[in-house]
């Protein structure tokens, strides 16, 4: 009996383990500034429905010709990322926001509060401006088709995309049981239905999804616009990558 016990305690303690080593998998929360924002910038502080504070920022250039909200992936501080972003598209107004515990956000990120979050400031968005696109990379494409499978947004961008972070463990640990997936961040149920022109940039070279998850997506897409698939660049390469910024300005114009 005592034998019985101790490995049932063992793998409850093992099942405990595994789930909770999901969450660093998924979410590396990066909370350091990368440079000084200037005044091109315009801090935002937003509040979710629950009281959390986000940190969100802006870039509206003098001339500009579309609106994007960017979303960013695992390890991202997308608000340092501004700069970056801004410059990559010069005539493009952007917005974007950190993740809970992202940068200076406040709270712990989960899948529901994530796709929560970003679909709320989608709202905000579209009452203050009106239309606008979506660029989601990495984590950010799954939480960007769900929030387009919720809101009407002129185009969405999936770069380095996945069919689901489910798969992705499922593939890379098949004797791992289903229920003991934490995290199902479902890119191609959401993007299914989704009516917006979709566009899908992944590489043969990614290091951390597979071209296999990323032809699964594909599949999904109720309304895909094109389909690229890059060589030559590893998974945090694929978005700034000149080939990927020339589709999304092609797309977008």
């Amino acid at each position: 009996m005592i034998y019985i016990l101790f490995i049932l305690f063992t793998l409850i303690l093992l099942s405990f383990f595994i789930t909770q080593v999901q969450y660093f998998f998924l979410f590396e929360p990066n909370k350091h500034r990368r440079e000084f924002l200037d005044e091109r910038y315009t801090p935002l502080e937003i509040q979710a429905e629950d009281g959390t504070i986000l940190e969100g920022i802006e870039f509206t250039p003098e001339h500009f010709t579309h609106t994007i909200f960017y979303l960013g992936g695992r390890s991202q501080d997308s608000v340092a990322l501004i700069h970056k972003l801004a410059s990559s598209f010069e005539n493009y107004r952007i917005a974007t926001f950190n993740y809970r515990g992202y940068g200076s956000s406040q709270g712990t990120p989960s899948e529901q509060n994530v796709y929560g979050d970003a679909t709320n400031i989608a709202q905000k968005l579209q009452e203050r401006y009106g239309k606008f696109s979506i660029v989601g990379f990495s984590l950010g494409s799954s939480v960007a088709a769900y929030v387009a499978s919720k809101i009407k947004v002129e185009k969405l961008f999936l770069l380095g995309g996945f069919d689901s972070v489910f798969q992705i463990i499922k593939n890379k640990i098949p004797l791992l049981p289903s229920f003991l997936i934490r995290y199902k961040f479902d890119t191609a149920l959401h993007v299914s239905s989704v009516n917006a022109p979709t566009y899908l940039v992944s590489s043969k070279d990614d290091n951390i999804v597979p071209i296999k998850n990323a032809n699964n997506l594909k599949i999904s897409i109720k309304n895909l616009a094109e389909f690229k698939v890059l060589s030559s660049y590893n998974h945090d390469e694929i978005l700034f990558s000149q080939e990927n910024i020339n589709l999304i300005k092609k797309g977008l114009n």
